[in-house]
């Protein structure tokens, strides 16, 4: 290392002692010459002769092939060359430098061309001459002649108004070209030459402008028809046709409003700024009225009297949002076929008057076409109104209305819809629903019964109804039918019973009905006949059945029938009095002795051999006389004669009655008991019981309590009771019903109902058994024979103006009364009570002096509802009455069959046959 380093030192010192240098590349350069030129060489500090010189020049760097200078400066540019250069002086050996051949820069200058837009670029190169570009060379060398064979002229592309550079090519690669060598002189001035294009004149000579072809219609808004502006010589457009805002530009004038607009077209860009103008019109817009007018059906075919621009036109055609507003008059309006039914009829702008709008401005056309004027139905709401009725009767089906209806020549709509609506009724009950079980009753139209050829007349003013019924929006609301059973009476065949029989005593007894033929029966309907009874499970009822004289109530039972409720008909059964013959004998007393009746002092002419008498005798009668007495034991005081009669038998044995009432006695001889002077004293017979007879009593005040003694019979004199009309008794002692009617020869009792005295009197109706000591009671004595079980209050008439009643037989069962059992003086208009045989009204006179209703009375309370009230007939001041009936079928059949009404004043097809409130003969009857 040291060794070399020691080397190294030396040769880098050698020149400096006088040695020579070897010459390099990095001392010497051969730049690259111009095309026909010799290369520079040259270093920095270096000068040719002095420390180099050329040696020769050569291909490449291997020296293989020497060129001479007029070689190297004819190498064509682009060609890589090699200089070999040899050190002189303080430089020795040698350096091959490489150099390249450029091409010869040249120089333009020529005079600037230009053109109009649209016409060729000028031909030729006589406009520029040529020089070369080269270092230590002078400029301007004129290289024209030599070179312009071979330099093609040219421009940068564009065919726009404006100015170009010029471009220049050579065809030998030896020369070049730069855009900046392309220059002009102008005053001395050197600047760059470039082409120029000026504006073409925007005239008709040289642009053609179409006319504008098409209807342009007004639309509110400016119109900008697109305009086609060809130049009529141009190269430069495909036909010629020119670029809006690029060739030229459009403005427009008096382009809304109908009429002549204009449009004009100015040049721009490669077009001068002239103009050209062109026109077009504006045609009116087409405006289709369509009138149109509603109203509410009235019964009139006029129009409605208020017309206006906005509700009785529709518009077609209206631009740019203008409408109505501009309107100022409207034409008048005309109907050719309308009716006074509701429906859509014709309508038209009328052929006189006002026939057209007034509108602002002149831009709309009117175009009328033909319009509709309704007439519009109005609500009406039908109904079907539930029902009840029963299985046989045919539905009233009843429709009512709601909504608005009118009056057309006094005849009013309502009457005219309902002759062609009908309600039809569903064959099946609902199934399902609240309305289960019901049938469905349907409102609809009729359809025309009438033929329109042959009855034309009727066919004519049906199809009027109609269309008055189309004049509604109606609304069909159903209603809903509920079917009842039918009342069906049914009783025994009076004709095929034998319903009566002497006293024989025993019990009625009747064989149960073995055929339908057995029986009576009243109230089928809807064609029915007795195929539908069913007697399987028939029998009889017959109330209070017994031995004795009387009327019984026997009724059938067990009977059914599909869609009917059995009423049964009360048959009234008879057991008369079985006829007895008796003879009495004569009896004689003494004055002083003993008075006893012998009690078997009489002969039976029927006995019971011969069944004239069923019972033992004791148990029927026993004989009696009124002998006046005195003393004790009682004896006979004064001569007398006193016919010897019959009274019914007594006994202390519990539960016993007197068979007396169950036989017609015939009294074939009267005995007489005689008191005579005594000559001769008789016997008297100590075991007999005494008779004594109770002769009066009194209504009221009487008090205190008593029993019955044993073997004493007690007889009512019935002349201290208003026979045929009601008494109101409190007697201190136990009494039978029997007992009061056998006193008073026939009675009928209402008595006190213990469980519901509650300070009050409900009395019922008693017809047999006991009346207890102490209990208010109401007694009817009549000497006609009567049924105990018929009513004993109906048809009682109570006048408004005079309130006094009248009595009759008949009345319900189980009428309640209330009275004044230990309270007096009840006052109100609303209470009725019976007084010396006339209903008086409580409250009747002032209320400083009103009629009171005393302790111990019945009356009646008009304001009670309870299902067994008294039966009334209240006689209007204005002579009316109004009657509320229990109806049996006793009492139907004293009704006209063709006489009964519903409350709705519909017509029943024969009497009643369910439970209602209706009207026969002028009265209210209620059927329970």
């Amino acid at each position: 290392m040291r060794k070399h380093f020691l080397i190294l030192m030396l040769m880098a010192l050698l020149p400096m002692a006088g040695w020579a240098s070897p010459i390099s590349g990095t001392d010497i350069k051969a730049e690259s010459p111009y095309f026909g030129y010799l290369p520079n060489v040259k270093g920095t500090g270096l000068t040719e002769g002095t420390d180099f010189q050329i040696v020769g020049y050569y291909t490449n760097s291997t020296l293989e092939t020497e060129l001479t200078e007029a070689q190297v400066m004819a190498t064509d540019a682009n060609t890589s060359l090699v200089v070999l250069v040899k050190g002189l002086n303080t430089y020795d050996g040698t350096a091959k430098l490489t150099f390249e051949i450029k091409p010869m820069a040249l120089k333009i200058t020529g005079t600037p061309k230009s053109k109009e837009y649209g016409k060729n670029d000028p031909t030729g190169n006589d406009f520029f001459t040529i020089t070369k570009i080269e270092e230590n060379v002078t400029s301007g060398e004129d290289l024209t002649e030599d070179l312009k064979s071979l330099i093609t002229m040219g421009r940068i592309s564009g065919k726009n108004v404006g100015e170009y550079a010029y471009t220049a090519s050579c065809s030998n690669t030896n020369y070049s070209i730069a855009s900046t060598d392309i220059v002009k002189v102008v005053s001395g001035t050197e600047s760059q030459a470039k082409f120029e294009i000026t504006t073409r004149a925007f005239t008709t000579t040289n642009i053609k402008v179409d006319e504008i072809a098409g209807t342009f219609t007004y639309t509110g808004k400016e119109q900008k028809p697109a305009v086609t502006v060809a130049d009529k010589t141009s190269t430069l457009n495909t036909n010629g046709t020119l670029t809006l805002d690029t060739d030229y530009e459009v403005t427009y004038s008096g382009n809304v409003q109908h009429g002549t607009a204009t449009v004009t077209i100015t040049g721009k860009g490669n077009y001068s700024t002239a103009s050209i103008t062109k026109n077009f019109t504006i045609g009116q817009a087409p405006l289709v009225i369509t009138p149109k007018a509603e109203k509410n059906y009235d019964g009139t075919a006029d129009l409605p009297t208020s017309l206006d621009k906005d509700n009785n036109f529709d518009y077609q055609g209206w631009v740019n949002g203008e409408g109505t507003s501009l309107i100022s008059a409207i034409p008048n309006l005309a109907s050719s076929d309308a009716t006074l039914y509701a429906g859509t009829y014709k309508l038209a702008v009328a052929t006189s008057g006002t026939t057209s709008f007034t509108i602002t401005g002149d831009n709309y056309k009117q175009i009328f076409q033909e319009g509709t004027f309704k007439i519009k139905p109005i609500d009406l709401k039908i109904k079907v109104t539930d029902e009840s009725k029963a299985y046989g009767v045919t539905p009233d089906k009843a429709i009512t209305k709601e909504g608005t209806t009118i009056t057309i020549s006094s005849t009013d709509d309502w009457t005219l819809i309902k002759d062609v609506v009908e309600v039809i009724v569903a064959e099946s009950a609902e199934t399902t629903g609240a309305n289960k079980g019901k049938f469905k009753m349907t409102p609809q139209a009729k359809v025309n019964p009438y033929d329109a050829e042959t009855e034309t007349s009727n066919y004519n003013t049906f199809e009027a109804k109609l269309k008055t019924l189309a004049s509604y929006n109606v609304t069909w609301t159903p209603g809903y039918l509920s079917v009842s059973k039918a009342l069906l009476y049914v009783g025994l065949n009076a004709k095929k019973y034998k319903l009566t029989k002497v006293y024989d005593g025993e019990v009625i007894s009747l064989a149960i009905p073995a055929d339908k033929s057995d029986l009576t029966v009243l109230g089928w309907v809807n064609g029915d006949t007795d195929a539908k009874l069913n007697i399987s499970n028939v029998d009889l009822t017959i109330a209070d059945n017994a031995a004795t004289v009387g009327h019984y109530q026997v009724e059938v039972t067990g009977v059914t029938a599909e869609n009917y409720d059995i009423v049964p008909i009360a048959s009234d059964y008879e057991i008369t009095q079985r006829p007895l013959h008796v003879t009495t004998y004569d009896q004689v007393f003494v004055v002083g002795q003993a008075y006893n009746l012998n009690p078997s002092a009489y002969k039976v002419v029927s006995g019971v051999e011969d069944e004239g008498l069923v019972d033992d005798v004791k148990d029927v009668f026993q004989l009696n006389a009124e002998v006046s007495t005195t003393g004790t034991p009682a004896k006979a005081t004064t001569v007398q004669e006193k016919d010897i009669t019959l009274v019914a038998s007594t006994s202390t044995t519990p539960g016993y009655v007197s068979k007396f009432t169950n036989y017609d006695i015939i009294m074939d001889a009267t005995g007489k008991a005689k008191v005579i002077e005594a000559t001769t004293l008789l016997a008297l017979d100590d075991t007999k019981d005494v008779v004594t007879t109770l002769n009066t009593f009194v209504t009221t005040n009487i008090t205190g309590t008593a029993t019955k003694k044993e073997g004493v019979t007690v007889t009512f004199n019935p002349r201290n009771l208003n026979v045929e009309k009601w008494n109101v008794l409190v007697l201190p002692f136990d009494v039978t019903v029997v007992e009061l009617s056998n006193a008073f020869g026939y009675a009928v009792v209402d008595v006190l109902d213990e469980a519901n005295s509650n300070g009050n009197m409900s009395f019922k109706l008693k017809v047999s058994g006991k009346i207890y000591a102490n209990t208010p009671f109401m007694i009817y004595p009549s000497d006609a024979k009567q049924n105990l079980n018929q009513v004993v209050f109906e048809n009682r008439t109570i006048n408004k103006q005079t309130y006094t009643a009248t009595v009759a037989v008949k009345d319900a069962k189980n009428n309640k009364f209330v009275g004044t059992y230990k309270t007096a003086n009840i006052y109100g208009e609303k209470y009725y009570y019976m007084k010396a045989g006339e209903w008086k009204r409580a409250g009747l006179f002032s209320e400083t002096n009103p009629a009171p209703v005393n302790p111990l009375r019945a009356y009646i309370d008009l304001s009670e509802s309870t299902a067994a009230a008294p039966i009334i007939t209240i006689e209007e001041p204005d002579g009316n009455t109004t009657a509320i009936k229990v109806l049996d079928v006793d009492t139907m059949e004293t009704y006209s069959v063709d006489g009964w009404y519903t409350l709705n004043g519909v017509k029943l097809q024969g009497i009643p046959t369910q439970k209602g409130i209706y009207i026969n003969n002028g009265k209210k009857v209620v059927v329970k």
